[in-house]
């Protein structure tokens, strides 16, 4: 490994390293989620590890878990990561990898990785265009430690879930709207401009998810939600 693909690698994981806490709290709820819906703990830890797409391991987590159709969880799950298609045409043509790397790459690309990584793009723009760094090395070095967090972080909410109920029921729709919650913050923090509008989101969901107790108004709450977040982040980069 040379200089420049450890500087890209160390890059991504520094620049990746704020938002890992936010990435252990969700993998927690996702593992809380899964035992509070009696799903074995290998399963959930499966999910993470072989969808890694967030919102969606959500939805299909609780649709599984309400015994509907395989087909409608993994054509609800594909609908909420179409997002992702948009992320992986905006940075194809800044990477450097062949076709097939890139494919591996798309695995890691999650929102924050693709924040990370284009913004990082377009700071150091002269380095990479230089040769002095790899955008492919710098998702690599965001996306690999929110795996490791992410997955550990589900064994853990679900082993806990034994500890903490005893002290408290969980309702599974707080827990999915808690997620979403979460899953706001960093646009809170990233866009002041369209702050009224996260926050109308964030009341809704609990609102939604915690009193009126609606699995399906909740889950196209978040399915709408991403879509509005692919306008932000098209607004943001033109």
């Amino acid at each position: 490994m040379n200089k420049i693909t450890t500087f890209s690698i160390l890059l991504g994981i520094r620049k990746k390293s704020p938002l890992l806490p936010m990435a252990f709290v969700f993998g927690f709820i996702f593992g809380l989620l899964g035992a509070t819906e009696s799903v074995q703990i290998h399963i959930v830890s499966l999910m993470s590890i072989v969808i890694f797409a967030g919102a969606a391991q959500f939805i299909a987590l609780v649709l599984l878990a309400d015994n509907q159709p395989i087909v409608g969880i993994i054509l609800a799950a594909v609908i909420v990561n179409l997002r992702h298609l948009i992320y992986g045409a905006a940075l194809s043509t800044k990477l450097s990898f062949s076709e097939a790397k890139k494919w591996i790459l798309g695995y890691f690309l999650t929102d924050e990785v693709f924040l990370v990584t284009d913004i990082t793009s377009k700071e150091r723009r002269e380095e990479v265009e230089n040769g002095n760094l790899v955008l492919d090395y710098v998702l690599l070095g965001a996306g690999l430690p929110l795996w490791i967090v992410f997955n550990l972080s589900t064994v853990i909410g679900h082993l806990s879930f034994g500890a903490l109920e005893s002290y408290y029921v969980i309702p599974e729709n707080l827990l999915l709207s808690a997620s979403f919650v979460g899953f706001l913050t960093d646009y809170w923090i990233k866009n002041p401009r369209d702050r009224p509008l996260i926050l109308v989101l964030a009341l809704a969901a609990i609102f939604v998810g915690g009193l009126v107790g609606s699995t399906m108004l909740l889950l196209m709450l978040i399915g709408t939600s991403s879509t509005l977040k692919v306008v932000w982040l098209g607004g943001r980069s033109n």
